[in-house]
């Protein structure tokens, strides 16, 4: 919650910096109008349920890796991902570090034919603006995706590439561990 003040003629040619509520005119492949001014800046209902849940949902994660039960599941969902990525022609699975073990069970990968702008269709088709999103990954392929789509992206330190090779492929922010996911979206909020 807060108030904005400035001058019509400045704001008229700010760009929104959130989108959302009433300050879309139209959206379209083509490009989005905005709303005249106030509403252009009124970025909508903010996400009462979402952002404290992220939190006790992280926690929750942190605590269900250290026990034993689900660290031999997350072993057997993990030998079987792999074993059904191997050696397939029609899909390609990136984030796969030198050792097995290393893997977490999160799985990106690319359909042969399908293209970055499948994704942002599918998120237009499900009433989600590509710019209220945000792309999570660990590999370069991961980044160019989601800026490719028009999204917020975000590249894991802990995953598959190191930070260079995420900066370079168009990581707009880093996280060294989990939390910080949480951390980043709400500052680009």
């Amino acid at each position: 919650t807060g108030v904005l003040y400035g001058k019509k003629k400045w704001l008229s040619v700010m760009p929104p910096y959130m989108g959302g509520g009433e300050m879309i005119e139209t959206v379209r492949f083509s490009g989005t109008t905005y709303a005249p001014l106030p509403g252009k800046f009124e970025a909508g209902t903010q996400n009462l349920s979402g952002v404290p849940t992220l939190v006790p949902a992280i926690e929750f994660l942190q605590t269900a890796l250290e026990d034993p039960e689900i660290a031999a599941e997350q072993e057997r969902i993990r030998d079987y991902m792999l074993a059904f990525f191997d050696g397939r022609d029609d899909l390609r699975l990136f984030g796969v570090p030198r050792r097995t073990m290393d893997k977490i069970n999160l799985y990106s990968f690319v359909a042969e034919g399908a293209h970055h702008e499948d994704l942002a269709l599918i998120l237009d088709k499900m009433g989600i603006d590509a710019s209220e999103a945000a792309y999570i990954g660990d590999s370069d392929i991961d980044m160019k995706t989601g800026v490719n789509a028009g999204m917020l992206t975000i590249g894991c330190l802990w995953g598959y590439r190191d930070e260079k090779v995420l900066k370079e492929a168009g990581a707009m922010c880093l996280a060294e561990k989990p939390e910080d996911i949480l951390k980043l979206i709400k500052e680009e909020q």
